[in-house]
């Protein structure tokens, strides 16, 4: 579930990853929904990076670090490289940025071999 940003956390956000976002950026996360988003088109203009601030920071199921890259804003578009290296290590850096930050973000956890089997634990980035 999503809840829209404030514009203080908005703030947090940019001072989190050291850049001022556009103003549609800004829309998008002040949005409560996922309608009537109109993005840019073309490359390098900020849609993954506005993405993955999105994904860090909605409500939801803890995400699975083995399968962030199934989260990819192109998810099998651009072959495994892609989702695999570049959206993981974009999303993880994002994510421990806001983290750290102070702002809430969404509960990521890896999955690990114990003694009874495999068992999420708290993933620390």
């Amino acid at each position: 579930m999503r809840a829209g940003l404030t514009d203080q956390q908005i703030v947090k956000v940019e001072k989190a990853l050291n850049i001022k976002l556009y103003d549609w950026q800004h829309k998008i996360l002040q949005a409560s929904d996922t309608d009537n988003r109109t993005l840019p088109s073309g490359r390098g203009n900020g849609k993954t990076l506005i993405y993955c601030v999105d994904l860090a920071m909605t409500e939801g199921i803890p995400i699975k670090v083995q399968d962030i890259w199934k989260y990819s804003d192109s998810y099998g578009r651009y072959g495994g490289q892609y989702d695999e290296h570049f959206f993981k290590d974009m999303f993880l850096d994002i994510w421990s940025k806001l983290r750290n930050e102070g702002l809430p973000v969404r509960h990521i956890v890896i999955k690990i071999k114990g003694n009874n089997g495999f068992i999420n634990k708290d993933f620390k980035y």
